[in-house]
């Protein structure tokens, strides 16, 4: 299997970034958490905009990943996350060439 790496760009509206992580907190963490194919999680708020986040998430491989964005668990966080979005998310599909563990 092919390791897939997802770099995610999350733009929330005004003020809402505590908002959104909220709901990634309700509905993500802890499966990011228990799934031993998610290799790498990160969840990131930018330092320089208030209103952006950055995740990057590391997958066993690209059907891992497609599971758990056709899971109804990810379809509710979108629908609840959606109102406080300003744009739409922006998403890096990477294949890993080179990791160092630590």
């Amino acid at each position: 299997m092919e390791e897939l790496c997802l770099f995610i760009k999350i733009k929330t509206t005004n003020g809402k970034r505590e908002r959104v992580r909220e709901i990634w907190e309700k509905y993500v963490k802890l499966r990011a958490i228990r799934n031993d194919q998610y290799l790498s999680y990160y969840y990131c708020f930018d330092s320089q905009d208030p209103n952006v986040i950055g995740i990057f998430e590391r997958f066993e491989s690209n059907e891992t990943m497609q599971k758990n964005v056709t899971a109804n668990w990810f379809i509710s966080y979108m629908e609840e996350v959606y109102p406080y979005l300003d744009e739409p998310s922006e998403v890096n599909m990477l294949a890993p060439v080179w990791i160092k563990y630590t």
